[in-house]
């Protein structure tokens, strides 16, 4: 499937949005690779994204976006209810960040969850410095192109 860049310039003003309640964020660990994996296998199952990967799958994808270089300070997971329902995972591209999963639990789509969590990532990007940030999104992922275009990014 294909998939198109996106590119934000951090300098540009967001408005803030509401925090969605009741949602705990903390940095992710790499303690919650488990839950990450669930979640994604939860978030992409049914959508564009999903190509029948298996639980396996996830964890490995999971794994290597660890052993990869993630950016965990500006990487969020929201928590609601003692579960992670949804995050915003950055690693680095070519020295820049790169948001590099968006996911939300099926239950907790459409509430904001993830626009507010990208919404966080850009905003402590920024604050250290970041100049733009950038994001692939596959063809046809209304949601999430919806969702970066408000957020700022524009299609390179």
């Amino acid at each position: 499937m294909p998939r198109h860049y996106y590119v934000m310039d951090l300098g540009t003003a967001r408005p803030p949005l509401p925090r969605p309640d009741p949602i705990a964020t903390r940095s992710p660990t790499t303690d919650d690779a488990e839950a990450l994996a669930l979640l994604m296998m939860d978030a992409y199952r049914g959508t564009i994204d999903y190509e029948g990967e298996t639980v396996d799958d996830a964890r490995l994808e999971v794994a290597g976006y660890f052993d990869g270089d993630p950016i965990l300070e500006h990487s969020w997971i929201g928590v609601r209810g003692g579960s992670v329902v949804s995050a915003c995972l950055v690693s680095k591209q070519d020295d820049r960040p790169l948001i590099a999963y968006v996911m939300t639990a099926a239950h907790a789509k459409n509430q904001g969850v993830a626009a507010w969590l990208l919404g966080r990532c850009l905003d402590t990007l920024q604050a250290v410095g970041y100049v733009q940030a950038d994001a692939w999104i596959t063809d046809g992922n209304a949601p999430s192109e919806r969702m970066f275009l408000k957020a700022g990014f524009s299609k390179a």
